[in-house]
């Protein structure tokens, strides 16, 4: 999830499945460990076949947008991957660069091409890495595809037809968005891209659209609607949406190894979250991290954080998360440091 404030200062039916309330899980949830440094690092993805995970560290009043590398061997310190000191053809400017949601797919076995939401006027930034086994992905060059018009991209996620999907949260001109957000109001919805078709809306319309994750098959899309609280399933043939709702408001969404899919989302409530900063009052820090079966959209908590665990921790209002290995890495839109835990297994 960008930054909430800047979302709005850059650029601010359906076939219900059942209401399949999270059930509880772990409410201690003590990091193993942090990498700090990096301000927002809001998204997060690994590097399929290698041991890197990327980072969306989003641009701020407090800091420039960057992607960064962090080796899972020594997760200790980020690395640059974009911008550097080196010029890539294509690259966005650096001082405007503003990253958001990510994806990556494989070309061939040496190169990959990774996607970034970019507020910086509103494109895919389309970044073809090159990947020699465990050494340090490099940027070859960039190419950059417009969003939908009246569109503020949130996620992103790349199809098989070399194509892709995003969500737009709202229209960046709208200056009464935060009033809808907080009355659950249609702004956005989720959009496909494909090189001979260009655009094309595949969601109803929604409050928030925010994170998004295509199924394996490529026959669903899934998109978390942020200010709605709710959970899609989007078919790709003719069959109906299906959705659920959450007890939070859901953001980034992340598969893991056993094909299940991680959601984590903030406690709080929009207009709280977008103007805390704005009037200088203290921002809620409480996160879940759930699981999702993917078949029924039935959704378990696998943990939460509040203020306190924040006070205790130093890290909270998560907002994606990922598994690497035994671990689970949670991002976040406040705060400098990326927080690791201990799968959770049931």
């Amino acid at each position: 999830m960008r930054q909430r404030l800047g979302w709005i200062s850059a650029a601010l039916a359906a076939l219900l499945v059942g209401v399949l309330w999270p059930t509880t899980g772990r409410a201690d949830p003590t990091p193993l460990g942090a990498t700090a440094g990096a301000q927002s690092p809001e998204d997060l993805l690994r590097v399929p076949g290698t041991p890197w995970v990327v980072v969306s560290a989003m641009r701020s009043e407090q800091s420039k947008g960057r992607l960064l590398l962090i080796d899972s061997r020594d997760p200790q310190r980020f690395q640059p991957l974009y911008p550097t000191e080196k010029a890539i053809p294509g690259g966005p400017p650096a001082a405007t660069f503003a990253p958001h949601g990510l994806s990556i797919r494989s070309l061939d076995a040496r190169h990959q091409e990774l996607l970034a939401i970019d507020h910086d006027g509103d494109v895919v930034d389309r970044f073809a890495l090159q990947v020699e086994g465990n050494e340090r992905p490099l940027v070859d060059r960039v190419t950059r595809v417009a969003l939908p018009p009246a569109c503020s991209g949130n996620g992103v996620a790349a199809m098989p037809d070399g194509g892709f999907v995003v969500t737009c949260m709202s229209d960046p001109k709208d200056g009464a968005v935060v009033d809808k957000f907080a009355r659950g109001e249609a702004t956005g919805a989720a959009f496909r891209w494909t090189t001979a078709k260009g655009w094309k809306r595949l969601s109803p319309p929604m409050s928030a659209a925010n994170g998004i994750a295509v199924s394996s098959d490529a026959k669903n899309v899934f998109v978390t609607e942020w200010a709605a609280r709710r959970l899609w399933r989007i078919p790709l043939d003719t069959r109906e949406p299906a959705s659920v709702p959450t007890s939070f408001l859901p953001d980034n969404l992340r598969w893991t190894d056993s094909g299940k899919l991680l959601v984590v989302g903030q406690t709080s409530d929009p207009r709280t979250l977008l103007s805390c900063q704005q009037t200088k009052r203290p921002c809620p820090m409480g996160y879940v991290v759930a699981e999702v079966d993917p078949a029924s959209l039935a959704l378990t908590i696998l943990w939460t954080g509040t203020d306190e665990t924040y006070r205790a921790t130093g890290f909270g209002s998560g907002t994606g998360a990922i598994q690497v290995g035994d671990t689970i890495w949670v991002g976040t839109f406040f705060g400098d440091r990326i927080a690791r835990f201990q799968r959770v297994k049931r």
